[in-house]
């Protein structure tokens, strides 16, 4: 009997012992799930299908030029592209002339090294839309905007704009094309705007932060002659907003850690009905 126990003390301790490696690996695992995300920047403005005229600075534009009170739409799309999310960037753009104008409209994009993006009216042109689209409906590679909970807005900076302003709306995509917008009224200077992601919660709480397929900037009721220029979009820490949760996003170390859990208490349990007998 005396044997019995002991050599039961001595297997019930190499469980306990194989127990606690198990939970330890699974423990990294779970540390390893938690701090690989990647900062996510939307679009740098370094990159172009085309170039400049006489010039090697990468260049995208679109024009809509309406006349005597005529509305144009127009639309171009860049892909392939470094520093820009997904590698695809799409510009829109809706403009109407007055009754007696020929309207003049366009967004630019200058790269490297200028990298910067434009939106411009002349005088008796009003835009009516300005759309930035990064990503697409069928798009099967989502992106966590967040960085794993770590930012809680849209950063824009702007380098340039009318003191008679815009707004600028963002609008996410997710995964199961559930759609939420923030949208900053009135901007009429310069500096980094925030567009916080608790807004597009509150707009539409089914989006998943973690699983976006398609982002979209539009710039809308804009005054005629307007000009704005920004160099740099990208997820930020606001301490001047809510946190936002982290999201969950199934991984292969996630994988990995249910399955050597499983693998655990299999091995456990295997064990005790062993040692009983």
């Amino acid at each position: 009997m005396y044997i019995k126990l002991l050599l039961l003390g001595k297997t019930t301790m190499k469980l306990l012992k194989f127990g606690f490696y198990s939970f330890a690996f699974t423990g990294l695992l779970v540390g390893l799930n938690q701090t690989s995300a990647l900062a996510f920047t939307l679009d740098l403005f370094t990159d172009a299908n085309d170039t400049f005229p006489s010039t090697t600075i990468p260049y995208q534009t679109v024009e809509a030029n309406p006349i005597f009170g005529g509305t144009v739409s127009a639309s171009d799309t860049d892909t392939g592209l470094s520093d820009v999310a997904w590698g695809q960037r799409r510009l829109d753009l809706t403009s109407t002339a007055g009754i007696t104008t020929i309207g003049d409209s366009n967004i630019k994009v200058f790269g490297s090294p200028a990298t910067s993006a434009s939106v411009n009216s002349e005088s008796g042109t009003t835009i009516d839309s300005a759309m930035f689209t990064w990503g697409f409906d069928t798009n099967t590679d989502y992106e966590d905007i967040t960085d794993n909970g770590a930012d809680n807005t849209f950063g824009l900076d702007i380098v340039n704009i009318d003191l008679n302003g815009a707004d600028i709306v963002f609008s996410v995509t997710d995964n199961n094309n559930d759609r939420g917008s923030v949208t900053v009224e009135n901007i009429t200077s310069t500096g980094s705007i925030s567009f916080p992601y608790n807004d597009i919660l509150t707009d539409n709480p089914d989006v998943t932060l973690g699983n976006i397929k398609k982002i979209e900037m539009e710039i809308v009721n804009v005054p005629t002659d307007f000009d704005v220029t920004f160099d740099l979009i990208e997820s930020r820490y606001d301490a001047d907003f809510p946190n936002v949760p982290v999201p969950f996003e199934f991984s292969p170390s996630l994988g990995l850690l249910l399955c050597s859990g499983v693998f655990g208490f299999k091995r456990i349990k295997k064990r005790l009905a062993t040692s009983k007998a």
